[in-house]
């Protein structure tokens, strides 16, 4: 046996290494983020190189520190060991760590006023901050300069006692992840709040311009127009004259002293939440009426009473309109009864005491109360029902701007009621007399308006002729009809005049005719007919081609009838609705034809006239066809009057533009001078003796297909029409003045 051997063998050592990220996630680009490698079986002083994306950055270090990043980038580290014996896998390399990187976030915040520019003391100025990279939700600090505001926290802040030179911005902090610059400071705003214009017997700083509060310390007469932010009455009488304007952008307060606005003078305000206070006086005066006339009244000021419009008006003669009633009817009202917002009222004229009244004359009324200012809304009734509404201001309301907000619950013509009695023979009429000098069949009317026109509800003479314009006036109620179940009508700020720049007029309370306010870019081409008798009855109906307009019912265009005249109606057809306005489509077809209805409760002789025309009706004759009699005549070359007895008659007239008539001509002058040959898509035409002016030529649907004006020959050759076979008229006008009619297959 041997001797024995001790043999020593050591394990193998197996080299390793693994990295940590400090912080771990997420971070922003420009984090300082620090690795630490941990080695295994690194021996006493192991060595280290790290690598960013495969490259070197960091050597002999246990730690790497970055802190400039891009997404995706990669750490990784190799290490070389110098354990022994029996060292294995040196050197090794790490785990890598890939970055997930954040871009970072600069933080900023703006800030605007509202509204904007030079104020005046007290108004109400909202400050809203609006930041960049705040995150979901950053906080908020405002400042008036360097000084704190207590409590003001939020992303909005609001005062109203703003100072002249005062300085507001506000300052941010983000939430938002990777958020730079946070905290962040705001521009500045500056606040400019001109000094008020106050009036004691005479102006300091003024008399005030749109940003200037005005004061009044004093009685004032007004020689204009005045225009202010705000208006304070503290003292004196304060009276606005008639067609003046006080147009305040805020609010108005009367605390002491008087403000009294005389008829057709107007109270204008720009802030619909501007908040008013105290009592102002405002008188309106009615067109002239009888005693037993009833005036169609809206109140422009709150907690009005009907009793007090007309204290001399007997009980039982107030109404309102009750739309929501089966079917709708006038509901009787008490003097006591409050007048609504936007609600309209009708009063009979006061009863007098001796010695006799004042009649004939316009009835004056004095609504006194907090005026009326902002978003106003009504009840209009169910599906084609009409309600009585009204101007709830103390200044005119464009039309048109009320009717184009409200065109998805109205229809879009208004009646105005007027007041059309023969006040110099009152007595006859109401004797029923129908002697000479007598106007027997005069009638209270209702006026229409709408985007084709306006007509009229009296003749020249008998109370002026009362044509409605887009300005409604102060104090005005009219009817409007709803097309959509409970829904309101809706009064604005901005649908009252001058608040557009237009000038106001507050004038119109059936007074005085004014013309329609122009719409930019819309081509109108109307004509006015009137059936008149000799007894004073008066109905005018309105034909006009409009942009927009269609040859069906359209709300905006075409107004039915009222039919308020007791004793005739007159008016045109479409769709089996009398319409007393009617748009039709452009362009203008002169092979249109549209008939013309009319009512009669009386056997009588009556004339339908032209009143006028315009646009293109300024030269084109306007032909009416009666087809009882089988006539046709151009209603600018005369009237037609004929008789009729009681009842309705849709089917008697059409309105036409071509004379449709057999021509009537010297057989020796153009018995078959005008020659047409058709051949080979050719159509020459030749006049033998009369010069040719023009030719116009229509399909059999009226379409118009061919136009050549200003020929000045003989003869004329038309080619290659974009047509088929099909049979043509063509309407040759001669410069002798004739038309000639032929109709041909092509």
């Amino acid at each position: 046996i041997s001797g024995s051997a001790t043999v020593t063998i050591n394990p193998n050592l197996a080299a390793s290494l693994s990295i940590a990220a400090s912080p771990t996630g997420e971070i922003c680009s420009s984090t300082a983020v620090t690795f630490t490698a941990t080695p295994v079986n690194g021996g006493t002083t192991p060595s280290y190189q790290w690598k960013l994306n495969g490259g070197n950055v960091g050597f002999n270090s246990a730690t790497y520190t970055n802190a400039s990043w891009t997404n995706g980038d990669v750490v990784t580290c190799v290490m070389s060991s110098n354990a022994s014996p029996c060292l294995t896998g040196s050197p090794v390399t790490s785990n890598g760590i890939t970055m997930a990187v954040n871009p970072n976030l600069p933080a900023s915040v703006s800030i605007a006023p509202l509204p904007v520019g030079a104020i005046c003391a007290g108004t109400s100025v909202t400050f809203t901050a609006t930041p960049t990279n705040g995150g979901t939700s950053p906080t908020y600090q405002w400042y008036n300069g360097a000084t704190l505001i207590s409590g003001a926290t939020g992303a909005t802040y609001t005062s109203t006692s703003l100072a002249n030179g005062d300085a507001i911005n506000v300052v941010m902090t983000s939430n938002a992840t990777c958020a730079t610059a946070s905290p962040a400071t705001s521009n500045t705003v500056t606040m400019t709040v001109p000094a008020a214009a106050i009036w004691n017997g005479s102006w300091t700083n003024g008399p005030p311009t749109n940003a200037q509060a005005l004061i009044f310390n004093g009685s004032y007469n007004s020689i204009g127009d005045l225009e202010a932010c705000s208006c304070q009455v503290n003292s004196g009488f304060v009276k606005i004259n008639s067609g003046h304007m006080l147009k305040i952008t805020n609010g108005v307060t009367v605390s002491g002293g008087s403000l009294t606005f005389e008829d057709s003078a107007s109270l204008v305000q720009i802030n619909n939440a501007a908040i008013n206070s105290g009592n102002i006086k405002y008188k309106r005066t009615s067109s002239i009426i009888l005693d037993t006339d009833y005036v169609y009244w809206s109140s422009p000021v709150a907690g009005y009473t009907l009793g007090q419009v007309s204290p001399d008006t007997p009980a039982g003669r107030m109404y309102s309109f009750d739309a929501f009633a089966t079917p709708e009817d006038w509901q009787l009202e008490s003097a006591g009864t409050v007048m609504a917002a936007g609600k309209g009222y009708i009063i009979r004229g006061p009863d007098y005491p001796p010695p006799l009244p004042p009649f004939p004359s316009g009835f004056p009324a004095t609504f006194v109360g907090v005026p009326h200012n902002g978003v106003i809304t009504t009840p209009i009734g169910g599906v084609n029902t009409s309600n009585l509404i009204g101007n709830p201001y103390p200044s005119a309301l464009d039309a048109d701007a009320f009717l184009t907000a409200n065109s998805a619950v109205l229809e879009g013509t208004i009646y105005f009621w007027t007041h059309n009695t023969a006040i110099q023979v009152a007595t006859n009429i109401a004797a029923g007399a129908a002697g000479s000098g007598t106007y027997a069949y005069t009638s209270d009317d209702y006026a229409s308006y709408n985007g084709t026109g306006s007509v009229a509800a009296s003749a020249a003479g008998f109370n002026g002729s009362i044509t409605p314009s887009s300005k409604i006036g102060a104090g005005q109620s009219f009817f409007a009809t709803s097309i959509a179940a409970g829904q309101v009508a809706t009064f604005t700020n901005d649908m009252r005049l001058d608040i557009s720049g237009a000038k106001l007029d507050n004038s119109q309370f059936f007074k005085n005719a004014s013309n329609s306010k122009a719409v930019a870019l819309t081509e109108k081409n109307r004509i006015w007919l009137n059936l008149t008798n000799a007894q004073g009855a008066f109905k005018q109906t309105l034909v006009g081609y409009i942009s927009g307009a269609t040859n069906e019912i359209d709300h905006a265009f075409d107004g039915e009838s009222f039919d308020g005249n007791e004793f005739i109606d007159f008016y045109s057809i479409n769709n089996d609705k009398n319409l007393t306005i009617q748009g039709r489509a452009l362009p203008f077809d002169e092979l249109d034809e549209v008939p013309l209805g009319y009512r009669s409760a009386v056997d009588a002789d009556y004339t339908i006239s032209l009143d006028h025309v315009d646009g293109i009706f300024m030269d084109k004759a306007v032909y009416l066809k009666d087809n009882k009699n089988n006539k046709i005549l151009n209603l600018k070359e005369s009237s037609y009057t004929f008789k009729t007895g009681t009842g309705t008659f849709n089917d008697r007239f059409v309105l036409l533009f071509y004379n449709t008539a057999p021509q009537v001509v010297n057989p020796n002058k153009f018995g078959n001078e005008i020659l047409i040959s058709n051949k080979d898509k050719q159509i020459k035409i030749n006049s033998s003796d009369d010069i040719i002016e023009s030719v116009v030529i229509y399909d059999l649907l009226g379409r118009q297909i061919y136009k050549k004006n200003n020929i000045s020959a003989k003869e004329l050759l038309v080619l290659n029409l974009p047509i088929t076979k099909q049979a043509i008229l063509l309407k040759i006008k001669l410069k002798e003045g004739k038309t000639i009619n032929k109709t041909i297959i092509y």
